[in-house]
């Protein structure tokens, strides 16, 4: 793809306010639309994008939110760049299937994070889980955004581009506290990565770590840095805390988002049977 495609691209990206990693990931999908293809991108037919998109899923193996996000990335430069109202892309766009995510209880919870015995990991997953924090959210953290004071985390330009500002727990705290002065990062990041230089910790090692640290404890279910998050969310439910600040905390758009930790937390589910039981008692 040419310089000059690549340069009207990003720039149709920022206007639409997309964020840098997400206009990355698009030119770097068009660029692989590109590169298998072998052709300049107004050349390709119907039948070429067919062919490109179905390689993608039977011999790339894309995960479905992978293909998706390739999908989107092409018709907006098919769109914005070329001109060129591709149907293909309204027909290709699969349903999305709506999965229950993993959660654990608190207990199950605690004993993973105890088990991570590396400061650095264990620090970046507590505060992942205290915080209700996104992966990219967790290895981007600053010392910035921390206001001990107020015990509050302010998060900076996280997905969908609006900042929020979430309780820091004060036992939250002493473990950040406790992790900087074990080793004091060189630049403004959180967690750093172990070669230094003020490159930012991999979520991959995180996610290992914590793989480890939940098989080691009994946990045999799938766990990933998200289920921090969704931990996050179902434990304050469960414990009556509501749902549209629960949404704010988590930064999500809309309610509906947030509505799928109802169905996940046991005691709210008992609690409302117990309400209902109450309320029914004298038919």
């Amino acid at each position: 793809m040419s310089d000059s495609l690549r340069e009207i691209f990003r720039r149709e990206m920022v206007v639409r306010g997309l964020s840098e990693r997400t206009q990355r990931s698009y030119g770097l999908n068009v660029e692989l639309l590109v590169r298998r293809t072998g052709k300049h991108p107004s050349h390709l037919s119907s039948n070429d994008l067919r062919d490109y998109f179905s390689w993608l899923v039977e011999e790339h193996k894309v995960a479905s939110s992978t293909y998706r996000q390739h999908l989107t990335a092409c018709c907006m430069f098919y769109d914005t760049v070329l001109g060129r109202k591709e149907s293909f892309f309204i027909h290709a766009t699969p349903q999305k299937r709506k999965k229950l995510p993993v959660v654990l209880t608190v207990g199950e919870t605690r004993k993973m994070l105890n088990a991570l015995r590396v400061p650095r990991m264990r620090a970046a997953a507590v505060l992942g889980y205290s915080c209700g924090l996104r992966k990219s959210e967790i290895v981007g953290s600053s010392v910035d955004w921390i206001t001990a004071e107020a015990g509050s985390l302010h998060i900076h330009n996280p997905k969908g581009g609006v900042d929020r500002v979430v309780p820091l727990p004060a036992r939250t705290l002493a473990v950040l506290r406790d992790y900087w002065r074990w080793q004091r990062p060189s630049g403004r990041l959180l967690f750093e990565s172990p070669h230094g230089c003020g490159r930012m910790l991999s979520g991959e090692a995180i996610r290992k770590a914590i793989k480890s640290a939940a098989k080691s404890v009994g946990i045999n279910r799938p766990v990933c840095l998200h289920t921090l998050r969704h931990c996050y969310a179902s434990h304050l439910l469960e414990r009556g805390v509501a749902l549209p600040l629960i949404q704010r905390w988590l930064g999500h758009k809309s309610i509906n988002t947030t509505m799928v930790y109802a169905q996940l937390t046991p005691e709210c589910i008992q609690r409302g049977q117990s309400v209902l039981a109450d309320l029914t008692e004298f038919l």
